[in-house]
């Protein structure tokens, strides 16, 4: 009588040996496929890179439209989608790529490029040699021109950085947004009556702006003008209930007008707002510094650091959180950041 040998537990039949041959080669070929079509579209380049990317229907049609944009097919684009729908990943990260795989000289992919490594990737060399190519390609390019100053002044070289806003200011002195970074620079130097002026230049150009019009309020309180400080808030809001600009900004110029409690109670209003509705770290940190609550104001600034807030490369150097400097959460949350 013979016996035959146990099968292995390892074994695997014939049939299934075959079959995971043939999905293997299939995957291969499409792998290849994508590879060599990358050129030609944006979903084939995505799927190459990151093969496990799940695409949508949504996916297909952003993908598209972000290829029409590229090709030059669509001037101008805005995208909006809710969180976490892929918006960021296919826009931020893999278009700046794809565009300058096909033309690793185009200005525009290049200081992208570099503001997608000053906000996200905090690395700011890398920032400033792409800003830097992306300006020889295209010399007028303010945009560049403002991303490459923040590039400086984050790193404190603040000369380099001013010389860089004037630079966008010749190019396009008319420009509410160049005006409004030259208050805010103006500001991260610490010199509040330039800030002030910048800042005023701004509203004449366009009176209605509010963001420089609550800048502009903390500009002047921190330069010793708190009557005029208070007189600009009031006459920008609050706009309703839920203006959380308008409670962090009125939190900073109480602070830096000295009056701390009042400061402290548009933190509270800040705070309360914050349980109802979505309110940035960023915000949450700054209202809580001006109000004297350090531990509120480092646990908000965790929070910024998960939300990945683009405001987090000028922590070090903004005036907002002076008062944490030298305590050693804070400087743990500081440490990609250049001193």
């Amino acid at each position: 009588m013979t016996s035959s040998a146990p099968k292995s537990r390892n074994a695997v039949e014939p049939q299934a040996s075959e079959r995971r041959y043939a999905e293997l080669r299939l995957e291969l070929l499409t792998r290849e496929h994508r590879r060599r079509n990358a050129h030609a579209s944006f979903e084939a380049f995505v799927l190459s890179v990151y093969p496990r990317y799940v695409v949508n229907w949504h996916h297909r049609v952003l993908m598209r439209v972000l290829q029409d944009f590229a090709l030059g097919r669509i001037p101008r684009l805005m995208v909006f989608m809710p969180p976490r729908h892929g918006k960021s990943f296919l826009v931020s990260e893999f278009l700046p790529a794809w565009m300058l795989g096909l033309d690793p000289d185009l200005g525009i992919g290049l200081s992208l490029r570099g503001a997608l490594r000053f906000f996200f990737a905090l690395d700011f060399d890398a920032a400033e040699r792409d800003l830097r190519r992306a300006l020889a390609l295209l010399p007028s390019y303010g945009l560049a021109m403002i991303q490459l100053a923040s590039a400086y002044a984050v790193r404190r070289q603040f000369a380099e950085a001013s010389a860089w806003i004037e630079q966008a200011l010749l190019v396009d002195p008319l420009d509410v947004g160049v005006n409004m970074n030259l208050g805010d620079h103006m500001m991260l130097q610490r010199r509040w009556p330039d800030a002030a002026r910048a800042l005023q230049r701004t509203l004449e150009l366009a009176p209605g702006h509010r963001p420089a019009r609550l800048r502009l309020a903390w500009a002047l309180a921190c330069a010793g003008q708190a009557d005029a400080a208070r007189e600009a808030l009031a006459g920008c809001g609050p706009e309703h209930g839920g203006d959380v600009a308008w409670l962090e900004y009125a939190a900073l110029v109480e602070a830096a007008s000295g009056r701390i409690e009042t400061a402290a109670a548009h933190h509270d209003a800040l705070a309360r707002l914050a349980r109802q509705q979505r309110v940035p770290g960023w915000s949450l940190a700054r209202s809580a510094v001006a109000a004297g609550r350090h531990e509120q104001a480092l646990l908000a600034l965790a929070a910024a650091v998960k939300e990945r807030s683009t405001s987090l490369p000028f922590l070090r150097v903004t005036p907002a959180f002076d008062a944490l400097h030298g305590d050693p959460r804070f400087e743990a949350i500081c440490a990609p950041l250049p001193r």
